[in-house]
């Protein structure tokens, strides 16, 4: 449904000037912290322009029967994060447990026109399987998050998320299970006349398993998209931000296919309260 939502939504950006969209992403992972030296490898990037669709980082490591990986994606063009985490071979020592992770920010600004309401959103998939043992051989609790957050203007208004058990409050700290099309949304309303004003958007989502053995898998997620209502009008600075976007349409359905995908709802509904008698 909330799919269903995002591809009918009239999406009014225009595109202007060069690519402006920036990342400040990041990957960690750690094998056996209680060894010296320790096997630990990073990768690291901030504030860099996005000159490509498509941005990533990625670390490993391992140290004997210990391994650990991480990567993080950032497309502004297809509007997605992407971030995965997975250790190996953790002995549930929670001082000698390798730990990996992966996660980032992307910013767009844009320039507002009008009047109306702002509207940014992230659409979350993901799961998640987890274990820990602990070195007497009875089962322990691994430690882990995943935290996504949409936020308009630096310490502005927003929308969270934060699962796991390394996070308060968690939406879920079960050691397995999965999330679908779970939607962040933040909105503003502007009444800007004859005048204008920018804003900055930024998407952010990490994963983290800090102590225990198994994978974080948001490697489907997140699909990012904005709209506005009335006359506010947004233009991204970066003229191919969303423009990739499997959510964003690029035309809005006009007043008659409405009235005929009604139509074609109602007649599904009568059918199925008849097969349902």
């Amino acid at each position: 449904m909330l799919r269903t939502i995002a591809l009918t939504a009239t999406l009014a950006l225009a595109a202007t000037g060069a690519s402006a969209a920036t990342v400040n992403i990041f990957a960690a992972a750690t094998a056996n912290t209680n060894l010296t030296p320790q096997d630990n490898t990073t990768d690291n990037a901030s504030g860099s322009t996005i000159t490509t669709p498509v941005y990533s980082v990625s670390a490993s490591a391992a140290s004997g029967s210990t391994s650990g990986s991480s990567s993080f994606t950032a497309n502004g063009d297809a509007g997605t994060l992407r971030s995965f985490s997975t250790m190996s071979g953790n002995n549930g020592d929670g001082t000698g447990d390798g730990n990996t992770n992966a996660g980032g920010t992307l910013t767009e600004t844009f320039t507002l026109t009008g009047s109306g309401t702002f509207t940014a959103s992230i659409l979350i998939d993901g799961m998640w399987d987890l274990t820990r043992t602990l070195p007497g051989g009875g089962p322990g609790i691994p430690a882990w998050q995943v935290q996504s957050r949409v936020m308009i203007g630096t310490g502005g208004s927003y929308d969270s998320l934060c699962l796991g058990t390394s996070c308060s409050p968690s939406l879920n700290t079960a050691n397995s299970g999965s999330i679908e099309g779970y939607a962040l949304s933040v909105s503003s309303a502007y009444t800007l006349g004859a005048s204008s004003t920018t804003i900055a958007v930024e998407f952010y989502l990490i994963t983290q398993l800090l102590a225990g053995n198994g994978t974080i898998d948001f490697g489907n997620t997140a699909q990012l998209w904005v709209e506005t209502t009335g006359t506010l009008q947004a233009t991204a600075a970066d003229p191919d931000f969303l423009s990739a976007s499997s959510l964003a349409a690029p035309v809005p359905l006009p007043a008659s296919a409405w009235l005929l995908l009604s139509g074609l709802l109602g007649i599904g509904l009568l059918r199925r309260k008849g097969a349902a008698g």
